[in-house]
């Protein structure tokens, strides 16, 4: 039911001062399929636009709200958008601080967000989230850096992506926009990294990082201070710690080497902050942060291939329980899917996706007799969503009780080889778990390979840590499925 206007007054009052709201779009009395709707009332001095959608999704109904379906199934579309405009007045200028506005999905709508604006051509994420899976109505709130400062006009448009089905539907409400207008002078000029954050391996040879200036005019100089557990020298070399950009000039690189050693370690940050910044003020990210993750550990040897699934064979395309045969042998898959989705990561055609934590399982229903030295297999993150974890188990009394054989962090959606020594005799069946992350973080797993106690390797050793790539791996031998 929607909010009557006294209650939401009272919510924003609480949440701003009235005089940061620009303007809000709260839809009373929309029936969520109009082309555009307008902003309730117009500020002061600027205008908003009516908000409106890209040509990428399809209006539909949605009560009080504003909503669309036909949202990309896979990664962000740039036609798949909500979008608005601000514009100030002439001789005004508009500073904005935050974005917020409501948000849900029907059950089988969009699982991320992203805002972004025309400010650099809808290039780079403002902000991203994470959806649940559930229909439930949630808050988001955007914080809107120095960049915002002092504009004629902007344009922000919300994208969602990674529908689970094409009709799945989205919707959004009380879109706010706060901050201040004022008479339009020259504008501050800032400086910000252009990013917060980046993840590379240490085989990655070198990484680039950015600084720009937010006008393209004055002269500003400045430096970087360098911090992180990593060590100059030993992990990586970094060109210059200085800066300078003057006139026209809106940008500055630097370049960080790293050095990959072949010592096995954890993973190492760097970190460079803005500092000594003469002509221009200091905006957020002030500080951006790089993470090096070892590509050194190594991978135990493997014996002969006795069972192998690469889940071509099998299909399942709901979440509810249910057994699929592959390569010969019963799996239960609860909260899981044999996944053929773009988001999908998978080594071929399909692959397993599991869903929900500590209930998302892959389950052998048959033993593979004769011992198990290595068990191995591949795994990335589904789509774009968030970090998580898989637990390898493995029983010894037909599934009555369950050993832990290690546990993987899904912080990728590069496939990841991993691989671990079980060294049993007897027989032996495995299963694998989602044990943490997001509730709607999905995570794929392929390849699910079986290798017999001792023998020589049929594979080269690869690390556990660095992004897969195909090798050869000659023929599956698949046991006789004992009975259980």
């Amino acid at each position: 039911m929607k909010m009557k206007i006294a209650g939401l007054m009272a919510l924003l009052i609480a949440g701003h001062s009235w005089a940061d709201q620009l303007g809000i779009y709260t839809f009373t009395g929309a029936a969520g399929s109009e082309a555009t709707y307008p902003v309730d009332s117009q500020p002061a001095n600027a205008a908003f636009s009516d908000m409106s959608r890209g040509t990428g999704v399809t209006a539909s109904a949605g009560s009080g709200t504003f909503a669309a379906t036909q949202w990309s199934l896979g990664a962000l579309d740039e036609n798949d958008y909500f979008e608005f405009t601000i514009t100030a007045d002439s001789g005004y200028a508009v500073t904005l601080t935050d974005l917020a506005f409501q948000e849900r999905r029907s059950g089988t709508g969009i699982a991320d967000w992203s805002v972004r604006s025309s400010l650099d051509g809808y290039t780079a994420d403002i902000a991203t989230g994470n959806v649940p899976d559930n229909t439930d109505t949630r808050s988001q709130s955007v914080a809107l850096g120095g960049s915002f400062a002092g504009l004629s006009t902007v344009t922000f448009r919300i994208y969602g992506y990674n529908a689970e089905a094409a009709n799945g539907s989205w919707r959004i409400d009380n879109v706010e926009l706060s901050g201040s207008i004022g008479s339009s002078g020259p504008p501050p000029t800032n400086v910000h990294f252009t990013v917060a954050s980046q993840t590379v391996n240490e085989d990655a040879g070198s990484v680039s990082v950015t600084v720009v200036k937010t006008l393209p005019s004055g002269n500003v100089s400045g430096s970087v201070t360098l911090g992180g557990t990593a060590t100059l020298g030993t992990d990586y070399t970094i060109d210059t710690t200085n800066f300078v950009m003057n006139g026209a000039t809106t940008s500055a690189t630097f370049t960080v080497t790293l050095i990959d050693d072949v010592d096995e370690e954890s993973s190492e940050t760097i970190t460079l902050d803005l500092a000594n910044v003469i002509g221009a003020g200091i905006a957020s990210p002030d500080q951006t942060v790089i993470t090096i993750t070892d590509n050194d550990a190594e991978i135990p040897e493997q014996g002969e291939v006795v069972y192998y699934t690469g889940f071509e064979d099998g299909s399942k395309a709901s979440y509810a329980a249910g057994n699929v045969t592959l390569s010969n042998v019963v799996w239960t898959f609860d909260e899981a899917v044999i996944g053929t989705l773009a988001g999908d990561r998978k080594n071929g055609s399909k692959s397993a996706r599991l869903r929900t934590n500590d209930v998302a399982t892959i389950e052998m229903q048959q033993d593979i007799s004769g011992g198990v030295g290595v068990v191995s297999f591949l795994y990335a993150k589904y789509g774009s969503d968030g970090d998580g974890a898989l637990t390898l188990e493995y029983s010894l009394d037909s599934g009555s009780s369950w050993l832990d054989a290690g546990t993987v962090a899904v912080e990728s959606t590069d496939l990841t080889l991993y691989a671990t020594n079980i060294n049993q005799a007897g027989d032996i069946r495995f299963r694998v778990r989602k044990t943490s992350g997001p509730a709607s973080a999905r995570a794929n797993v392929d390849d699910f390979t079986v290798y017999s106690l001792g023998g020589e390797p049929p594979l080269p050793a690869q690390t556990s840590t660095s992004p897969w790539r195909p090798r050869a791996q000659g023929k599956t031998r698949v046991p006789t499925p004992s009975r259980s």
